[in-house]
């Protein structure tokens, strides 16, 4: 019997035959259970067709309810304990699908799409099976469906395998599904102005009594058993282009003979000559295009076999346009940033340079925010944030996307780790596992009306228990010998303190090149003893016996990588044990100390002490009188500035005086 089924208007749903058939609703034969082998020798065009990879990626797009599981899995059986495993027709893995359960008409499954050109031939099939605990039941439906679309995903044809359904239902057992045309034969014949095929797993639940089900797919094959001659497998693609710049146009075809080609727009064919080149080639160039190019691009192309046009792509023509918007940066305070644009348009270009949304204007350290560089010298911390440009000619305006400057206090020069302060507000490069987010002073602690609090800038880091490890870390490149110091502020709200046992710390790893650990150092705990609304610094002092059973064996402020190094681990481990609560951590820093190199020389009557200094980094100039006093005095301390330079003036008496620098 025929039958029709409802339609939805987003892309994944299945589509009406073409031709004006409809889908068909068959009973499954006997000869439908024989399981059949996949096609020959013949290539699947589909990428991970048996779920192997244990997901739908790469390849797979879902909608509604989908699953991938595999034999270690059961099936639902009601909810109820005691499911059978799963059953795969091949491998360990399986794809699956089921209703939406909303109340209404609702299709649900999974697809892929595979280049396709005009008068290509080919055939699909695959495999599913229903369980009798979670059988189809109602007016639940699962088909396979072939659908050849245009350029724009328009469907042009529709081809379906046989209806899985409730009718002549056979469970426990593969059902082989195949897609057949209009005259039940296999061959899917692409009709003129495909682009496209999709390959698509379509689930129907019927809205209203909710009948459940659920049907699993394996071995799906989609085969290309002819090509047309000629054949365009890859059609021009769309592009967008800034005024005056230059348009390329690529047609990929094969043939059994040699190519032509011919390209054409919505005015006709092209011809060679003044800012147009390639017009009889593959390959179509428009030099300093203009607004009146913007335009639909298409190419014939022919052989002694015949002759077919490509779908088309589109010239989009900014006017003006940014062509290279500025760079995101980072500067040391006292330093001076310059951002740039490269941009064009029909006539001559204006521009405003903005920090957070605000045109800025010269004056001060600022200079160039009316021109295509902006400069700011003697920067300051309250310099950071982001930076966009407006760009206007006579025909409109353009804003580029924003630069994002990040001043970094000089006492923070030699952190080495990035977004320190969580300020690009995501977490990238930081790595978070288990329960944690960003957070701003608009967000409000859990279930309180009370704003969160942030040790500096506007976003902080709140780690929780969602699970038994949570937190979150960044790896930086180390070597042997280097020497470390790991800090961070930390807060446990009153509002949402940690109760229980939970626990969490702040925790510097070295790693070898295998990512094994060979050092770590904690800080001190926080539980739920700490004290609450008031931010703490903690460091990485104690030495951790990771090689047994954990214990604390020692203090030490400096951590050194030892032999096999590749990397430090900066890392806030958040341990639940029992209880809940939070942790929130700002201002992370792991600082890479270089050990000095003291210069003296004598200058008169005075002692000359020069150093290399790192930015932001304090020293105490040491002294003795004499080698065996038991202390050392403090001469001067020295805070590093970008001269990278320190030199200190000491005054000598008549006996000796020995000299040393200490790293702070």
């Amino acid at each position: 019997m025929n039958t029709f089924l409802k339609t939805l208007s987003q892309a994944p749903t299945p589509n009406r035959r073409g031709s004006g058939g409809g889908l068909r609703a068959l009973a499954v034969s006997a000869a439908l259970l024989v399981a059949a082998g996949t096609a020959g020798a013949a290539t699947n065009w589909l990428v991970n067709p048996g779920f192997e990879t244990g997901s739908f990626t790469p390849g797979w797009v879902g909608y509604g309810s989908h699953y991938v599981e595999s034999t270690n899995n059961t099936y639902y059986n009601g909810g109820n304990p005691g499911g059978s495993n799963v059953l795969t027709h091949s491998g360990t893995y399986v794809g699956k699908t089921f209703g939406s359960f909303n109340g209404v008409n609702n299709w649900n499954g999974f697809y892929q799409d595979i280049p396709a050109g005009g008068d290509s031939v080919w055939s699909a099939d695959c495999y599913a099976l229903t369980h009798t605990q979670d059988l189809l039941s109602g007016g639940n439906e699962c088909w396979l469906e072939v659908t050849f679309r245009d350029a724009f995903t328009n469907v042009l044809v529709t081809y379906t395998s046989q209806i899985l359904s409730t009718n002549g239902l056979v469970p426990n057992v593969w059902h082989h599904l195949v897609v057949t045309n209009e005259s039940g034969g296999t061959d899917l014949t692409a009709p003129y102005g495909t682009a496209l095929l999709r390959c698509q797993i379509v689930f129907f639940q019927p809205g209203g009594g909710y009948p459940g089900g659920s049907v699993y797919i394996d071995d799906v094959n989609l085969i290309k058993t002819s090509a047309p001659d000629p054949e365009i497998t890859q059609p021009p693609a769309s592009q967008t282009v800034v005024y005056g710049q230059t348009a390329t146009f690529t047609v990929v075809a094969t043939g059994k003979s040699a190519l032509s080609y011919r390209w054409l727009n919505s005015g006709g064919y092209l011809s060679n000559g003044g800012r147009i080149s390639g017009a009889d080639t593959a390959t179509l160039t428009i030099a300093n295009v203009t607004t009146a190019d913007q335009d639909f691009y298409s190419v014939e192309v022919s052989n002694q076999g015949g002759m077919l046009i490509s779908n088309p792509g589109f010239l989009t023509v900014f006017d003006p346009g940014i062509i290279t918007p500025p760079a995101s940066q980072t500067k040391l305070e006292g330093q001076s940033v310059s951002f740039s644009v490269v941009a064009a348009g029909s006539t001559a270009l204006s521009y405003v340079w903005n920090k957070n949304g605000v045109p800025l204007s010269n004056g001060g350290h600022i200079s160039g925010a009316t021109t295509a560089t902006l400069t700011i010298a003697n920067l300051v911390v309250g310099d950071s944030g982001q930076y966009t440009v407006t760009v206007t000619d006579s025909a409109g305006s353009v804003t580029s996307p924003a630069a994002l400057l990040d001043v970094v206090p000089l006492a923070q020069a030699s952190n080495v780790l990035l977004n320190r302060g969580f300020e690009s507000g995501t977490d990238a490069p930081w790595i978070r596992f288990g329960g944690g987010a960003l957070a701003t002073t608009n967000v409000n602690y859990y279930q309180t009306a009370d704003p969160v609090e942030v040790y500096d800038g506007l976003y902080v880091s709140q780690t929780y228990n969602s699970g038994t490890w949570n937190g979150l870390y960044q790896d930086v490149a180390a070597t042997p010998g280097q020497i470390f110091t790991g800090e961070g502020w930390f807060l446990m709200a009153g509002q949402d303190p940690l109760t229980g046992g939970n626990e969490a710390w702040l925790e510097v790893q070295f790693q070898n090149e295998a990512g094994n650990m060979i050092g770590l150092y904690k800080s001190d705990y926080v539980t739920a003893a700490f004290p609450t609304n008031v931010w703490v610094n903690l460091r990485a002092t104690n030495i951790i016996a990771f090689w047994s059973d954990y214990s604390v064996v020692g203090q030490t402020n400096y951590l050194v990588a030892p032999p096999g190094t590749a990397r430090v681990r900066f890392q806030v481990t958040y341990h639940t044990i029992s209880g809940g609560g939070s942790v929130w951590y700002d201002n992370m820093s792991l600082f890479l100390k270089l050990p000095v190199s003291l210069s003296l020389s004598l200058t008169g009557s005075s002692a000359l002490l020069s150093f290399p200094t790192q930015i932001g980094v304090n020293y105490e100039v040491l002294y003795k009188n004499h080698l065996e006093d038991a202390t050392w005095q403090v001469l001067q301390t020295v805070t590093g500035d970008l001269s990278g330079q320190a030199t200190v003036t000491d005054p000598l008496g008549p006996g000796p005086r020995f000299y040393a620098v200490r790293t702070l």
